[in-house]
């Protein structure tokens, strides 16, 4: 089935020359194969597609984390038929320019113009619906109507409206998959050094993610998803240390998450009011006007997981109100009853958080801080509530000293940079702010689908070998 399942040779003519080499690195070779699959899928029957994508994840062909052919294309016809559209517009330009600066950028570029096309301005009734919506993703028509005081029918046609300008995923309680959070920094870098770094770590099936920032090109930030196992974790931070002979490291170990945005800030007619002068004297209008979803890391002693429930667990990642449709395209023969029992369950017991993204456009500047401390940040996780969208990290420093600590990923309106870290740079010193990035270079999140073949269901443990640990040695 394997030598079977190829796209076919005309798709490789549309490729820039510089995407036709045997010889290419992991990241473009993910690019090539991301933009080839985009392509076939997209010329491919409704019928044909599905039978192809079950094949395809079968595979565990590598894509870019922030450009997943499968996602673009099932997303809805008139939704992939823009991308392609303008995939293939980038792929002509490519192809005079012969060169592109990163994948980041190119894929960047794709999707600022993608959103572009389906971004406009919330009315008011689309905001009241939004903001229930926000505080609570799996919420019925009927219960949004009873939050709205619309009828059923009303709030349902407000939804579909604007459902292209939001995306459903979930957090997940990694503790619960007996899985754990490390993120890892590397700085003092050389531009020929974080490529080579960069193109070894993403060789790992536990690697989340990886990038580096335009304001600090000597640093790298990593992020894995590893086994919670004694002797994987002791010989993870023994090759870790082996990185120290050559570059400044730091490790973190990550304990909640939690996903804010103020939507007290966004204003239907003049859109994001972020005012950064006013971001640390600032009181929230109302608490109901702030989005804020939290998965804190735990241990569930008596949870017993299957291949099976981790591949209904990784499709509810990717999108939290997905039905029962989703069954034609797992790799399982999971039936109806069994899905919605542990669909249930994993929202129940806090596997699962549900979350929902604005896709705004007008949120481009992005970064992340960290602060550290030995003292509790509790007082500085309130601040953060005045922000239109953060992604922060609570985490403890396990290397190479110990206190706590504060990752916190951020998106400002446009024109608000750099008086925004103006601001943050006046206060560095008061709320114990280390370090400050911007202009985030990255390739997205991979999906956990690339380990789940090393679930072992009757030991209830990850199979992890000598291989995954060198990965991150010298």
């Amino acid at each position: 089935m394997k030598d079977k399942l190829k796209v076919p040779e005309k798709y490789y003519d549309v490729l820039p020359e510089f995407l036709r080499g045997e010889n290419l690195s992991e990241e473009l070779t993910r690019f090539r194969n991301s933009i080839l699959w985009c392509l076939y899928l997209y010329d491919l029957s409704e019928e044909e597609r599905k039978r192809v994508i079950k094949k395809l994840l079968e595979l565990n062909i590598e894509f870019l984390p922030n450009f997943d052919p499968i996602q673009t294309i099932l997303g809805g016809k008139r939704k992939a038929e823009i991308f392609v559209q303008l995939l293939k517009e980038f792929l002509q330009k490519a192809k005079r320019i012969k060169k592109i600066p990163s994948t980041h950028l190119a894929v960047s570029s794709i999707y600022d113009k993608f959103n572009e096309k389906f971004f406009h301005p919330f009315s008011k009734k689309e905001y009241k619906v939004l903001t229930a919506i926000c505080k609570n993703p799996l919420i019925s028509f009927r219960d949004l109507a009873k939050k709205t005081g619309f009828s059923v029918s009303g709030v349902r046609k407000i939804y579909l409206k604007i459902r292209d300008r939001l995306r459903f995923t979930s957090m997940i309680n990694l503790h619960a998959l007996k899985l754990r959070h490390l993120t890892l920094i590397i700085s003092g870098l050389s531009k020929h050094e974080e490529e080579h770094l960069k193109n070894q770590f993403m060789k790992s099936v536990w690697l989340r993610t990886i990038y580096s920032f335009a304001s600090n090109p000597e640093l790298l930030v990593v992020s894995v998803n590893v086994p919670n196992d004694v002797k994987f974790l002791k010989e993870f931070l023994r090759g870790i240390k082996s990185l120290e002979k050559l570059w400044k490291i730091e490790l973190y170990d990550v304990s909640t998450i939690c996903f804010i945005s103020n939507l007290s800030l966004y204003n239907p007619k003049k859109m994001w009011e972020f005012n950064p002068e006013k971001l640390i004297l600032r009181r929230l209008k109302s608490d109901e006007d702030t989005c804020i979803r939290c998965v804190k890391y735990f241990s569930i002693s008596d949870l017993k997981l299957s291949r099976e429930d981790l591949y209904i667990i990784e499709s509810l990642l990717r999108e939290p109100r997905i039905g029962i449709e989703i069954l034609t395209d797992l790799p399982t023969n999971t039936s109806t009853s069994t899905w919605i029992k542990r669909r249930r369950d994993f929202f129940n017991k806090k596997i699962l958080v549900p979350t929902i993204l604005i896709l705004d456009p007008r949120l481009k500047h992005d970064g992340i801080l960290i602060t550290e401390s030995q003292e509790k940040l509790t007082a500085l996780k309130r601040l953060f509530l005045s922000f239109p969208y953060i992604f922060l990290y609570n985490m403890q420093k396990i290397y190479p000293n110990t206190c706590n600590a504060l990752l916190v990923y951020y998106r400002v309106p446009a024109g608000t940079i750099w008086r925004f870290l103006q601001v943050l740079n006046n206060v560095k010193k008061k709320l114990n702010i280390k370090k400050i990035y911007y202009e985030y270079q990255g390739i997205g999140s991979y999906s956990f689908r690339r380990f789940l073949h090393r679930w072992d269901e009757e030991k209830q443990q990850w199979v992890w070998c000598k291989e995954d640990v060198d990965v991150f040695k010298l």
